[in-house]
């Protein structure tokens, strides 16, 4: 398993076994997960870290405010 940092607030675990790739996606907020969402392929990787961005955006916004 290895862990890739994305973003300051998305990490992506990417794990191989016998089934083949996947991994989950996770969106912090002040070191905690807020989000976690399971990836089997790369459709799923685009459409989970567009939200998590969206909302990783979303929630700075309002921390500014």
């Amino acid at each position: 398993m290895r862990a890739i940092k994305l973003t300051d607030d998305i990490k992506y675990l990417h794990c191989e076994d016998e089934d083949g790739a996947h991994g989950v996606l996770i969106l912090h907020s002040n070191d905690r997960p807020v989000r976690v969402a399971e990836v089997n392929d790369q459709s799923d990787f685009r459409f989970w870290f567009s939200a998590f961005a969206k909302t990783a955006e979303s929630r700075k916004e309002i921390a500014s405010v």
